[in-house]
């Protein structure tokens, strides 16, 4: 018996979920990247570079569902590049995390434009998806297919949930810098 079949047939079951996903991250990345260029000058103006970060989390999070999805709806999906590549992705965001981390937190616990609160909220949705796409590649790799695709389903849950809550973030700093030039942009936490 192919080594991939009950792979394939628990992805299979799977199928809307990855094209729901998919269709979600990519046309949500699309509005990101439509938005933030009609105000370029705003974002990559100078003493910006707190709406930059917010900006590249947004659409790695977002790039990160849309490369699941697109592995996941692969024809002839193979189990050992599906895993490592799942594995992969969950340990670059973790450590996309984790240094964007310690960069916000260099400065004694509070940065110029974000409290240690808001650090530490914006840091736990994307740690934990990228630590369930991490894990859900291990499970995989040990061969438990309807576990790892579920802890799969979690990761993207809150990747997209991250990345989307980062768009919120942009909209209402971008939103608050045109409405008061000169106020800044940084939480009122």
């Amino acid at each position: 018996m192919d080594a991939a079949a009950p792979l394939a047939s628990a992805v299979g079951r799977w199928h809307d979920f990855y094209l729901l996903t998919g269709t979600a991250a990519a046309t949500l990345m699309g509005l990101l990247f439509v938005g933030l260029s009609l105000h370029l000058d705003e974002i990559a103006g100078e003493g910006r570079a707190h709406i930059k970060v917010i900006a590249r989390d947004a659409f790695a999070s977002f790039l990160i569902v849309l490369f699941v999805s697109l592995l996941m709806l692969a024809p002839a999906l193979r189990p050992r590049p599906l895993d490592t590549a799942l594995l992969g992705l969950g340990v670059v965001r973790v450590l996309q995390i984790a240094f964007g981390l310690r960069r916000s937190l260099a400065d004694g616990g509070r940065g110029r434009e974000f409290s240690r609160g808001y650090v530490v909220a914006r840091v736990l949705m994307p740690l934990f998806g990228g630590a369930m796409m991490a894990l859900a590649g291990a499970t995989l790799l040990r061969g438990n297919a309807e576990d790892g695709l579920a802890e799969l389903m979690l990761a993207c849950v809150l990747l997209i949930g991250d990345a989307t809550r980062c768009a919120w973030d942009l909209m209402v700093r971008v939103g608050r810098m045109l409405r008061h030039p000169g106020a800044g942009a940084g939480p009122r936490r």
